[in-house]
């Protein structure tokens, strides 16, 4: 699907300090250096808060958790109403393309979540599953799940 996050480039902060460019994270209330995978990052969280309606105080970014004794650390991860996590989300830059590894790499954090959907995105295209945990599987949804 094609979110059209570049329409909310506008509600995006950016500021030039010295050499370097810098981008404002809403959710973390700070400066963060601009690279093109936080400029897909920022850019999503303004969709999920402008256009679906989330809550920024439902979005954690950029936390670490533990799989298999291996320290990772996941792009986005939102809440539902009860604070259990609804939602995984792995930015990549607009250059990478989609592929089945950004679906695994996703997918291998969401081990330790078990989040009931995963999202990729690169800003220009995005993916979202629904994952069944009965039976196995994910399925690719045709629309952005609604904030509950």
């Amino acid at each position: 699907m094609n979110l059209k996050l570049l329409e909310y480039q506008q509600f995006i902060k950016i500021k030039r300090d010295n050499n370097k460019v810098e981008i404002h994270d809403c959710v973390r209330n700070k400066y963060l250096i601009l690279t093109p995978e936080e400029h897909v990052r920022q850019l999503f969280i303004q969709f999920l808060i402008l256009k679906m309606g989330y809550s920024k105080n439902r979005l954690s970014v950029e936390r670490a958790l533990e799989y298999n004794t291996l320290g990772k650390r996941f792009d986005l991860l939102i809440y539902d109403k009860d604070t259990k996590p609804f939602m995984l989300v792995e930015c990549k830059s607009p250059k990478t393309n989609l592929t089945k590894g950004s679906l695994e790499q996703v997918s291998t954090y969401n081990q330790v979540l078990n989040v009931p959907f995963l999202c990729v995105t690169n800003g220009k295209e995005t993916h979202v599953f629904s994952v069944d945990y009965e039976q196995k599987k994910t399925t690719l949804l045709e629309n952005f799940p609604a904030f509950e």
